[in-house]
């Protein structure tokens, strides 16, 4: 992987969390981010989406070290998927593991079927995101007590 221009180069591999310790990862980088640092959540911000079958959870991995994650999942029997809940460690948030993760979840979900992802970014990464092909649908929104803009991927374009 090469490094963005004024990204530091990390060695990351991105991949959906298959075994426990992997799984493990993914929710203590969730964890870290929006219950230590962020405050988004009390206790933690695993929910029921977690535990459904049909939930992908993904990871970024670092010489074995998950530093970064995002879960995706379809809604209802619709080809609309919704990514949330991505968080990368500060340490890493320099360089390409956020874009990785944002195009691992736009690929997985348009080869399980998905024509379209939904997202609620907080509002400041919405210039990340757009960066990435996404747009804004709507009205920004409280969620989880922060100020989050809906927003929206045609998962059908090239290279998907």
């Amino acid at each position: 992987m090469s490094a963005a221009p004024g990204r530091p180069r990390i060695q990351a591999t991105v991949r959906t969390a298959q075994t426990l310790a992997e799984r493990d990862g993914h929710f203590a980088v969730r964890q870290a981010v929006f219950v230590n640092d962020q405050r988004l959540f009390r206790e933690s911000d695993r929910d029921e989406i977690d535990d459904d079958p049909g939930t992908i959870h993904l990871v970024a991995d670092a010489g074995g070290l998950v530093v970064g994650a995002v879960r995706i999942y379809p809604l209802g029997a619709t080809n609309r998927w919704q990514g949330d809940r991505l968080a990368v460690l500060p340490d890493y948030r320099a360089s390409r593991v956020g874009v990785d993760l944002v195009q691992l979840a736009v690929r997985t979900a348009a080869r399980h079927g998905g024509l379209v992802m939904e997202a609620h970014v907080q509002v400041a990464n919405v210039p990340f995101f757009e960066s990435l092909g996404w747009q804004v649908q709507g009205p920004t929104e409280i969620y989880v007590a922060a100020l989050h803009q809906p927003m929206v991927c045609d998962l059908t374009g090239p290279g998907r």
